[in-house]
């Protein structure tokens, strides 16, 4: 298994400059999320948002490499994927022991979701505070158009 300090590693420009943050906009193509170790998992996105207190404005356009581990990520997709989908079958096969009709079976497993994800909701904070990413790096040259194989782990 991989330690926590396996990093995922994105480089990036600084695109937006908010309260205490900045939004990264990523560079990576295919060919870099193929070497990723979350690859299979990663939905890409094109921005992230990452917390910076003392964000300027000076800082638009800048070039910064983020990072955060795999850890992290294979939580996430344990809580909004993989937790859901065994309870929602749990309670699909208890409501059927018990001698629920299918429809009824088939509600309570929904009703499931509804209650997993509002949990999921209420603790938003503290999970956003495990999985951000965070800036390693501030760069002052451009992003060249082909990206070196050095900018991902």
């Amino acid at each position: 298994m991989q330690s926590e300090k396996t990093q995922i590693t994105h480089r990036g420009r600084i695109v937006g400059v908010g309260n205490d943050c900045v939004t990264i906009a990523i560079s990576a193509s295919a060919e870099e999320c193929g070497r990723c170790a979350i690859a299979s998992i990663c939905s890409r996105p094109t921005e992230i948002e990452v917390a910076l207190p003392g964000a300027s404005p000076s800082l638009l356009g800048r070039e910064a490499t983020i990072a955060n581990t795999t850890r992290s990520h294979r939580l996430a997709t344990l809580l909004f994927l993989g937790a859901p989908l065994a309870l929602m079958i749990a309670v699909l096969c208890v409501a059927s022991a018990f001698g629920a009709s299918q429809a009824l079976a088939g509600g309570l497993s929904l009703g499931s979701m509804l209650v997993w994800y509002a949990a999921l909701l209420l603790i938003r904070n503290r999970l956003t505070a495990r999985a951000a990413f965070q800036i390693t790096h501030l760069w002052d040259a451009e992003i060249p158009t082909s990206t070196p194989e050095s900018w991902h782990s």
